[in-house]
């Protein structure tokens, strides 16, 4: 949640298919009114445990740099 599209979601996109074993297979997007937050949903898919970790910890930093809010699920694995 936040300004996603402003602090470029290409760049989130690409980083976190960068990582190893890693891969955004699904991504929703509820843009706001200009000047409000936007929301996004992803489905990250990875191959084992390091590469949930990898993701989720990359995932966090790009959250952090950009301001966004992120709300995770962790599905089976939580």
């Amino acid at each position: 949640v936040g300004h996603i599209v402003h602090t470029d979601i290409q760049d989130t996109v690409d980083r976190l298919n960068s990582l190893h074993g890693v891969r955004l297979s699904d991504l929703s997007l509820s843009v706001g009114k200009p000047g409000e937050d936007s929301a996004a949903r992803v489905v990250i898919e990875a191959t084992d445990e390091n590469g949930i970790k990898a993701a989720l910890s990359e995932l966090g930093k790009l959250a952090e740099e950009k301001g966004l809010l992120t709300i995770k699920s962790l599905g089976a694995h939580g």
